[in-house]
């Protein structure tokens, strides 16, 4: 892995790792058009399966500078950021209070002998290549319409989950969570925040490790959770403090101004 030497935006010059920039296919702008265009049985129907807070998320700009430093801070050993002041760590209870995802209950598991479904069939995965493209669950959910039924909410777990909660680098999800929501009443009850926590710490010590080009993971939580957490490069508080999830009580930017606020993190300061 190449080296670089300079001075970090969050702390003192040194010898590290650099994981340069980074291309994602985590997409909150589609997210949040689909949401649009739900109907309130269909918002219901999301609400009664746990996501509902999912559906209050604004959009907002991934600031890629801000993340690259983050990325760069990261120990993959640790499974912490190294900043100046110390080490910093993100826990379960930061996923619940941003995304408002339940992080207690049965685990999300993915099994690697789990039998080829007839469900994954319709979604036009194959048991040699199980995985689904976003845009054919796209146009799943355009042909399903205003209808709120099984297949319904089915389509738009798989949709947020290849967009927003564990976007990969190919723009497809796996077919096996198809099993998972095979029995719709039973996926309230899974910790869906604790599987979106494994899924950024893979995608962090990736990044470090292999300094991939593609960076998966909802990354719009790891923005946000550094404005939780860290005085730099953040947006204003609005009025409403107690907003929940945290993830819309921060003011919405179209762009930030990346190089003049990323001055700040020469003197960052945790606020944990």
């Amino acid at each position: 892995m190449k080296r670089a030497t300079r001075k970090s935006s969050i702390g003192l010059e040194e010898e590290r790792s650099s994981v340069g920039n980074f291309s994602t296919r985590f997409s909150l702008p589609s997210f949040v058009r689909r949401v649009e265009k739900l109907t309130d049985d269909q918002r219901n129907a999301i609400k009664k399966m746990g996501f509902g807070h999912l559906l209050e998320m604004p959009i907002q700009t991934l600031n890629k500078n801000l993340l690259v430093e983050l990325m760069e801070r990261w120990s993959c050993e640790k499974h912490a950021f190294i900043l100046l002041p110390g080490e910093i760590t993100i826990t379960l209870m930061d996923v619940a209070l941003i995304l408002g995802l339940r992080v207690m209950g049965d685990s999300v598991v993915l099994k690697e002998d789990e039998p080829f479904s007839d469900l994954e069939k319709e979604y036009g995965a194959t048991f040699s290549n199980r995985k689904i493209m976003v845009s054919s669950i796209e146009n799943k959910l355009e042909s399903i319409g205003e209808i709120a039924n099984d297949d319904f909410a089915r389509a738009f777990l798989l949709f947020t989950f290849g967009t927003f909660l564990f976007p990969n680098a190919n723009g497809k999800v796996d077919s096996r969570y198809l099993s998972v929501l095979k029995d719709l009443d039973n996926v309230h009850q899974l910790a869906w925040g604790a599987a979106v926590l494994e899924d950024i710490i893979k995608w962090l010590s990736k990044k470090k490790e292999m300094n991939v080009q593609y960076v998966g993971s909802c990354l719009i939580f790891l923005q946000i959770w550094s404005y939780e957490h860290i005085d730099i490069a953040r947006p204003s508080l609005l009025d409403c403090y107690l907003t929940f999830p945290r993830a819309c009580r921060w003011e919405i930017v179209g762009h930030i101004k990346e190089n003049g606020s990323l001055q700040s993190l020469r003197n960052c300061r945790k606020i944990r």
